[in-house]
């Protein structure tokens, strides 16, 4: 009977951390706007706010929501600047909690890397 009893314990305990952890598994913050044409660039100073491991709500809550094409597929999030450089992020989970790696081989999901001009 001891025996049951632990195992339940043990599986409300898995239910209610997982319960606590799907809390913050979520999306706050507007990501991307979807238009054919980039919005105005972001003065070139912004840049200076994005730094490798940030979370993804905390870049957008730093520069806005960013810019994706339609139909563009992937889930590439670019922002544009006025010095010419281009900030791409691809996130995996799309959360508020994201950590985004500044990465200089892009194209894998959670990274971010820069375009010069």
């Amino acid at each position: 009977m001891r025996y049951i009893a632990a195992i339940l314990s043990v599986m409300l305990l898995a239910v209610l951390s997982a319960s606590a952890a799907g809390a913050t598994d979520k999306l706050t913050v507007k990501l991307f706007i979807e238009s054919p044409t980039a919005p105005a660039p972001l003065p070139a100073e912004k840049s200076e706010l994005v730094k490798d491991g940030i979370t993804l709500k905390s870049l957008v809550d730093a520069l806005g929501p960013g810019w994706i094409k339609p139909n563009d597929g992937v889930g590439i999030i670019r922002w544009v600047f006025t010095d010419g450089r281009v900030l791409s992020v691809w996130p995996h989970s799309y959360t508020d909690a994201e950590v985004i790696v500044l990465s200089e081989s892009h194209g894998q999901p959670g990274q971010m890397w820069w375009r010069l001009p």
